[in-house]
């Protein structure tokens, strides 16, 4: 599933991502790419080494409770406690760029809403901010 030997891992407190450079840099600011609800960093490794290649640095964070971030209870881990993961890392790193996909989309718009280090943010197949309904035919 993961191949933690292609990027170095950095930690942010408890907070690990894998962080790719790019080796001519064009990029302005770091990507940094947050993981849906059953995702993780690995998710983005292809990501991380097209960015790379192409001159943007990238982080790829492993939110507390998946998989090399640990969580005191994952019961009581709240969406609100994935934006404070992310918080660590843009006050470790500077402005930057997010890109969430799923519920890391939901954690970048709400990063993103009271952050002035978030130059912009990309949501793939984001959650909604009320949650999602049902539909009924």
């Amino acid at each position: 599933m993961e191949d933690s030997g292609a990027f170095p891992t950095v930690q942010f407190g408890t907070i690990v991502t894998t962080h790719a450079i790019a080796q001519k840099p064009i990029g302005d600011a770091p990507i940094v790419f947050i993981h849906g609800m059953s995702g993780g960093r690995y998710q983005f490794m292809n990501w991380q080494r097209y960015s790379a290649d192409h001159g943007w640095e990238t982080y790829a964070v492993d939110l507390r409770g998946h998989h090399d971030s640990p969580a005191n209870n994952f019961r009581k881990v709240s969406i609100e406690d994935y934006a404070q993961d992310v918080e660590k890392v843009i006050h470790g790193i500077g402005p930057c760029y997010l890109v969430g996909h799923s519920m890391g989309g939901l954690v970048a718009q709400l990063v993103a809403s009271r952050s002035t280090e978030v130059k912009g943010v990309v949501m793939l197949a984001t959650s909604a901010p009320g949650g999602v309904m049902g539909i009924n035919w």
